[in-house]
């Protein structure tokens, strides 16, 4: 036996006498040798494991760009013709003169079916006088005019 062996024997001995339920290893260590020289070429690598579980979904992430606008589609069926709707009258309501170099105006009043259409419509400028006529007199005689152009 070894001086370490010995002194670890003897602790043992020791220890075994004061606790019989505990055994504590003890060695002397001496100093840390030199390293060993490297071994030979890497071995083959071994068979791929089985795989594990799979992990916890992660988190949503974030959403992405709108994509490109679609073909349109093809035209729909006609659909069914609606009911015929109530007869509506329209009347003239309101005519009148406005101001020359006014705009005309035009508004609708009443309540269905009943409605009126209302004219504002400017008055043209004054034109330029014309040239003078020829001078005649009027007679009457026993239910007929006579006109006298002399």
């Amino acid at each position: 036996m070894n001086r370490c062996d010995d002194a670890y024997q003897r602790a043992i001995n020791k220890i075994k006498d004061y606790n019989k339920q505990k055994i504590i290893s003890y060695c002397c260590f001496g100093p840390t040798g030199p390293t060993g020289p490297s071994g030979g070429p890497t071995g083959p690598t071994g068979p791929t494991g089985a795989t594990g579980p799979t992990g916890p979904t992660g988190a949503t992430g974030a959403t992405g760009a709108t994509g490109a606008t679609g073909a349109t589609g093809p035209t729909g069926a006609t659909g069914a013709t609606g009911p015929t709707g109530a007869s509506v009258n329209i009347g003239i309501g309101t005519v009148e003169t406005g101001s020359p170099g006014t705009l005309a105006q035009a508004s609708i009043t009443g309540t269905s079916p009943n409605f009126f259409l209302n004219l504002t419509i400017p008055q043209g400028i004054t034109g330029p006088t014309g040239p003078t006529g020829p001078t005649e007199r009027l007679f009457k005689s026993s239910n007929r005019i006579i006109i006298d152009s002399s």
